[in-house]
């Protein structure tokens, strides 16, 4: 069983240098609107409410998960240091947008780093057996943050009750 979630706040911009800044760690408001029947497709089972998905980490402790963003499957690392859900340029048409037609006026910034590139509203991300509407998200005009896999940010991972242990990361699908 998935749940479909609606984000109705989301991350908050701030004019900072001439562009725009996304505050780390920042969190949006989630309202669960329903619930969605699941289809098999996933990579990695829905979880059913309140359950554990625990996730092994690699040599480098980084954990990864399959999950869909507008339909596409892709590969994310998660990422509790991003401030939000990042792409690179090369994604932006499997997401189902032209990349010479979006505007990359935007700077974006974590825990030691900074890029460039534009926002973009995801239609939806399902993730664990939960579906989130209406999501923000950056696309990485360079590829300096999402070069090699697209990152799965606070927001979405708060969402989820995310905990990192030694070897591991857990998602907690909400009840």
């Amino acid at each position: 069983m998935r749940r479909r979630v609606v984000v109705v706040q989301p991350m908050k911009k701030q004019n900072h240098g001439g562009g725009w800044l996304i505050a780390c760690g920042l969190v949006a408001a989630f309202v669960v609107v329903g619930k969605l029947a699941g289809n098999g497709s996933h990579a990695l089972p829905a979880a059913p409410a309140g359950r554990q998905v625990v996730i092994e980490a690699d040599a480098y402790d980084q954990c990864y998960l399959d999950a869909f963003a507008n339909g596409a499957k892709f590969h994310f690392l998660l990422d509790s240091g991003a401030a939000g859900v990042f792409f690179s340029i090369r994604d932006a048409r499997k997401l189902g947008f032209n990349p010479a037609k979006l505007t990359m006026d935007h700077t974006y910034q974590g825990w030691g780093w900074r890029a460039s590139g534009a926002t973009v509203r995801l239609q939806s991300l399902e993730v664990a057996g939960l579906t989130f509407d209406n999501v923000e998200a950056a696309i990485d005009q360079l590829g300096s943050v999402s070069d090699q896999t697209p990152l799965l940010g606070a927001p979405i991972l708060k969402a989820l009750n995310f905990q990192v242990r030694k070897g591991s990361c857990s998602l907690t699908v909400p009840q």
